[in-house]
């Protein structure tokens, strides 16, 4: 027969939780690493959009670097509650730069003007999306995914003075 004793003191108790609190933390980011989806070519990009059922132009019309404003009163609650409808949120990303790529959508029902699809990404996976049409007259933003937003709810653009370059 074979026994073992061990004595815990608080110095090996402290280490055996960091060794366990490393272990998850890394599993974690490993299994997100992973499983997370990229989008960093424009087919790919484009691929999100179509399953969707829009169809744009191959390649963007903008590229750009935009940084979110760094707290929640800075941005719009409109576009938060536009981004929470689609299942994505902002409010993780404020502060942080990121790649926002602006596509000329091609078939758009009845369009007043241009509209486009704009995809914004965080280390290549997808935070953000929507539909915009900057027209001033007739302009409104809507969201990419159709399936989660009711009829009639789509977001309309007031004063969403957006410049390029700039912050949302």
């Amino acid at each position: 027969m074979f026994i073992c004793s061990v004595t815990l003191t608080k110095e090996k108790i402290a280490l055996l939780l960091a060794i366990c609190l490393m272990i998850i933390l890394l599993s974690g980011v490993c299994i997100s690493f992973f499983t997370s989806e990229r989008y960093d070519t424009h087919s790919e990009r484009r691929g999100f959009l179509e399953q969707y059922g829009w169809k744009t132009a191959d390649k963007p019309c903008f590229k750009e670097t935009v940084t979110l404003p760094k707290t929640v009163e800075e941005l719009s609650a409109d576009y938060e509650t536009l981004q929470n409808r689609q299942g994505f949120s902002i409010v993780p990303y404020l502060g942080k730069t990121l790649k926002k790529y602006t596509y000329t959508v091609t078939n758009y029902p009845n369009s007043p003007a241009s509209v486009y699809a704009n995809v914004l990404l965080y280390r290549g996976n997808i935070v953000a999306c929507e539909i915009v049409c900057p027209d001033f007259k007739n302009g409104f933003i809507e969201p990419v995914i159709r399936e989660n937003v009711p009829a009639g709810q789509d977001v309309i653009l007031k004063e969403h003075n957006h410049k390029r370059g700039t912050t949302l």
